[in-house]
């Protein structure tokens, strides 16, 4: 149903064009977009052969229209001018969804848009030579070429004469350390234990951004997510087969026929050959050949073929020729053992230890130096950093008559977050006065008017009725939040906490469902809305908080408390 709110928000002026600022000669400026946040959600699939790999990536974005100051904040004009950032490194069927978008501040025109992107995109591995002790970095190029309008019907390219993209100096860049769960164990609280975010085969570095392409005609910023390789399961699967190889050389000390030696050695050669096709879909294509040499796994893998046919031509010379003949019996002893006993799997051991070793400690110094250098010290078990400085805003051509435009309305909105703060607390304080605060459930269920009553109880309270609401003074202001109250006669009800648009018709504040829209059910479906109370509701107070009590569910001051009988 069309409210008369809708009705005003799509009158006369035009929402599609971008809202930019007056300059000093009257010419619109670029619109300013700032990116607040920006999430890794998920990295799946990572395919070094294809070089692919699956991403869902979050990212918050906000910008001032004046044309929806003092608009209600829920009813915006569906041909509203969005700005649309693209990832250029996208594949095909990727898809880039608007998930949020609304005023968060209608006295500035603030408004916040989270856009979903989720999908393929494409990731070249640029070297493999230290493989398996690797470190590679996904490259994410947000482009700020197109915008549309709020509805996603119409799609226009932008340029940065449209709007920038710039970076809020209060932005966030995360990974999501939890997005894997194991729901096979609880906690000591009942709620589910979930596992740390693991990438098969790759361990989470850091995460770093960076503005690039300056002189292009759009805004380019780049994320890139470093990664280093999981090595112990390429070496277990690739280095025990390979000593096992090496071993099974020994079994040539107890041959005796020179032709059963030389077969012997063929075959172990064969066998090296034959595990690289085995784990061949686990390696990289150029495992034993990249553009820059041999990667390491492709050394140790030659080392032991070099070593095979090494011992194979040194057995051949010694018995196939008149040396072991003329050596006395200890000397010729002395050498089956070096040749066909310990000879090889004690230096292809060495080998190993030589090929592998330096370049798994020079990782670890290499990855702490620089991530160190780029982005400071490590924060939730990752770095993160972003290169930017006031000498980059200067060349990305962005004015200061802006720039000051931000810092006023970012200092007006925190001067009014203070002031609703404040606000806030008097009002919880008045409505303790009255015996009403706030009960919170413990967990994040659509909870039932049953329910309600039920956890309002075990926690000491009752519901309140709505003339105990109503003398409290609380008020939500324009959020619609129907609380659960106990009715005639104790019956169920819900009451009205804040002025709805949908209500402008009832005068009365405070309304009872029951008795202007009569009956209801949606409580129970189990589905969240807008109007259902999810995190809390308002209960009276039907004795003295205890020591025991939550904090979370109660908001009486302790000097309250003492006074109290």
């Amino acid at each position: 149903m069309t409210t008369m709110c809708e009705e005003l928000s799509t009158r006369t002026e035009d929402f599609s064009t971008p809202p930019g600022m007056s300059g000093i000669d009257g010419k619109k400026e670029p619109t300013l977009v700032f990116l607040e946040h920006f999430y890794v959600d998920q990295i799946a699939d990572l395919n070094c052969r294809n070089c692919t790999v699956k991403v869902k990536v979050l990212m918050w974005v906000k910008w001032f229209d004046p044309r929806l100051v003092n608009r209600n904040e829920r009813y915006l004009p569906k041909n509203l001018w969005t700005p649309r950032i693209i990832l250029s490194e996208s594949m095909k069927d990727f898809d880039i969804k608007l998930r949020e978008c609304h005023v968060t501040d209608k006295d500035t025109g603030q408004l916040h848009l989270l856009t979903e992107y989720t999908g393929c995109v494409f990731n070249p591995m640029k070297d493999i030579k230290e493989f398996p002790f690797d470190v590679h970095e996904l490259v994410l190029k947000f482009v700020a070429c197109e915008h549309m309008q709020r509805n996603e019907e119409e799609r226009n390219v932008a340029f940065k004469e449209d709007y920038r993209l710039l970076v809020d100096s209060q932005w966030r860049m995360s990974l999501n350390c939890y997005s894997t769960h194991d729901y096979s164990g609880r906690g000591s609280d009942g709620s589910l234990k979930s596992k740390p975010f693991i990438l098969p085969e790759w361990e989470m570095v850091g995460i770093t951004g960076a503005y690039v392409m300056k002189d292009h005609v759009q805004d380019v910023f780049q994320v890139k997510i470093h990664i280093k390789r999981r090595h112990e399961s390429i070496l277990a699967n690739l280095l025990i087969p390979l000593h096992l190889i090496s071993l099974l050389g020994t079994a040539a000390y107890f041959m005796d026929n020179i032709g059963d030696i030389l077969k012997h050695f063929t075959t172990l050669l064969l066998a090296t050959f034959a595990l690289l096709f085995v784990v061949a879909s686990d390696l990289p294509r150029s495992v034993l050949n990249s553009k820059s040499g041999y990667t390491l796994m492709g050394q140790v893998t030659t080392s032991l073929m070099g070593l095979i046919v090494l011992f194979l031509d040194m057995s051949a010379v010694c018995y196939g020729t008149s040396l072991m003949e003329k050596l006395d019996a200890h000397t010729t002893e002395y050498l089956r053992v070096v040749l066909l006993l310990v000879g090889l799997p004690i230096a292809f051991s060495i080998c190993a230890l030589i090929i592998l070793v330096p370049p798994y400690l020079a990782r670890n110094r290499k990855i702490e130096d620089n991530m160190l250098q780029k982005c400071g010290r490590k924060t939730d078990d990752y770095y993160r950093g972003f290169d930017f400085s006031d000498s980059d805003i200067e060349e990305r051509g962005i004015c200061k008559m802006e720039k000051k435009i931000w810092q006023s309305n970012l200092d007006k909105a925190q001067k009014m977050r203070d002031e609703k703060i404040r606000d806030y607390e008097s009002m919880m304080q008045e409505a303790q006065k009255h015996g009403i605060i706030r009960c919170r459930q413990t967990g994040t269920r659509v909870l039932s008017w049953e329910k309600w009553e039920e956890e309002a109880r075990r926690q000491g309270y009752k519901l309140a009725t709505q003339t105990e609401l109503r003398s409290s003074g609380i008020d939500h202001g324009d959020m619609d939040f129907w609380n659960p109250v106990s009715g005639k006669d104790g019956e169920e009800d819900y009451v009205e906490m804040g002025k709805c648009p949908n209500l402008l018709e009832i005068d009365e504040r405070f309304p009872s469902h029951q008795e202007f829209f009569g009956p209801f059910g949606w409580d129970k479906t189990g589905i969240p809305n807008t109007w259902i109370p999810l995190n809390f509701i308002y209960v009276k107070e039907s004795r003295r908080p205890t020591s025991h009590d939550n904090e979370t569910t109660r908001l009486v001051p302790i000097e309250r408390q003492e006074e109290e009988p």
